[in-house]
């Protein structure tokens, strides 16, 4: 099948068949930053969460095998393709962790397993405004 320029280059990473895959993560790799999920073309892949938690699930009913997920920085994903694209199914959770709070203001940081990679031994758990607002000497 010809592809467009103007497709080509506003959607490289698309995969124009009819392809289908199923994604594992392996847990003890992702952090939940999110990569695989805001890359995913066709929303396959979605961060979800409660206020508690936060979540990755994927659709299979959606996955076209496109490896844009595969941008994963800690290369946690696992891509398998499949003889067919599966017509029913409901999402499933593939990773879940804790979502950190900012000890000031407690809105969300992020995922606790993101923030113990980027800060080895947090003193304070602050969010982008409050981190603003303490450099600046305001108060919340």
């Amino acid at each position: 099948m010809a592809v467009g320029r103007r497709e080509f280059l506003t959607a490289p990473w698309r995969v124009l068949s009819s392809r289908a895959g199923r994604i594992t993560i392996d847990s003890a790799r992702c952090t939940l930053c999110g990569a695989c999920a805001d890359r995913c073309p066709e929303g396959a892949l979605a961060l979800a969460g409660a206020p508690h938690a936060l979540q990755i699930l994927f659709d299979t009913t959606r996955c076209t095998a496109c490896e844009a997920c595969l941008i994963c920085p800690e290369q946690a994903l696992h891509l398998e393709l499949l003889e067919e694209r599966p017509t029913q199914g409901t999402p499933t959770i593939l990773v879940e962790d804790t979502m950190l709070r900012c000890s000031r203001c407690g809105g969300e940081v992020g995922p606790a397993r993101l923030i113990a990679k980027i800060l080895k031994s947090p003193q304070e758990l602050l969010c982008p405004t409050c981190r603003i607002m303490r450099a600046s000497g305001m108060r919340a």
